[in-house]
């Protein structure tokens, strides 16, 4: 599955899936896992953060709440390292 192929299926389950939470895998540049829960609705910028970027192939979102943290953080992944989501009970795989 190529990086439009992966964008165009994860914006459509993101679509079917509302506003319900939902998890998502992704590589992290070191190639590690990174595993983040969020809900798809709350992408609205937040005054004195940083702008989203204009690139297509590059996801942000709020994930819900930080591992080392605990509270929700902004995150963003590339699609071409999207691996895996999780959304409405249903497993979906990006290989």
């Amino acid at each position: 599955m190529n990086t439009e192929q992966k964008r165009q299926k994860f914006l459509e389950i993101v679509e079917k899936n509302g506003s319900h939470f939902m998890g998502i895998k992704f590589l992290k540049k070191d190639g590690s896992g990174r595993p983040a829960g969020f809900n798809p609705k709350h992408r609205l910028e937040v005054k004195g953060t940083r702008k989203r970027t204009e690139n297509p192939d590059i996801y942000t979102f709020v994930e819900a709440k930080n591992k080392k943290t605990g509270k929700p953080e902004w995150r963003s992944f590339d699609f071409k390292r999207l691996v895996k989501v999780k959304s409405r009970g249903q497993v979906f795989f990006f290989q």
